[in-house]
């Protein structure tokens, strides 16, 4: 008989650790990412702390990860979804759930701290490239791809 996963996670803990690791790891890191990398180029100013984005970056990765894998091992498990309260055998992994939370939640304070410090201005100062000067630059090479990848399919 064929093993089939999706009989193993259907609406348990595993879903949701799933769902959690893609939104925060996928669309999350695409706005963190954004924001790092052109926060400087739209206000002209450099980045408050570039040492404090890299523990940033780096304390989300790891702990967004750790968080979803509890999930998802609990999951794997049997550990039902939708309960306010996981059954008690399940219990031991939340023990471990609420301070790798609690330290992902600070990190995003070090995020929030950067970019507000970065807007008003309190790094060092370095001439940035406006994005309004660099615009013609980049839309060119955008027309230029999407004719390629149009001319490629």
């Amino acid at each position: 008989m064929l093993f089939r996963s999706d009989q193993v996670v259907h609406n348990t803990l595993f879903i949701v650790g799933h769902f959690h690791q893609m939104a925060l790891e996928g669309i999350g890191f695409a706005i963190i990412t954004a924001t790092y990398a052109w926060l400087p180029e739209f206000t002209g100013k450099k980045l408050y702390s570039d040492r404090m984005g890299r523990w940033h970056v780096w304390l989300t990765f790891t702990f967004a990860n750790l968080n979803s894998i509890i999930w998802m091992d609990q999951g794997i498990h049997g550990a039902p979804r939708r309960y306010s309260v996981v059954p008690h055998h399940w219990n031991s992994l939340n023990e471990w759930a609420v301070p790798v939370t609690f330290i992902l939640v600070l990190s995003q304070l070090l995020f929030a701290w950067n970019i507000i410090q970065t807007i008003r201005g309190k790094g060092e100062n370095r001439t940035v490239v406006s994005w309004q000067q660099a615009a013609p630059a980049v839309i060119a090479k955008t027309v230029v791809l999407a004719g390629l990848l149009g001319a490629i399919i």
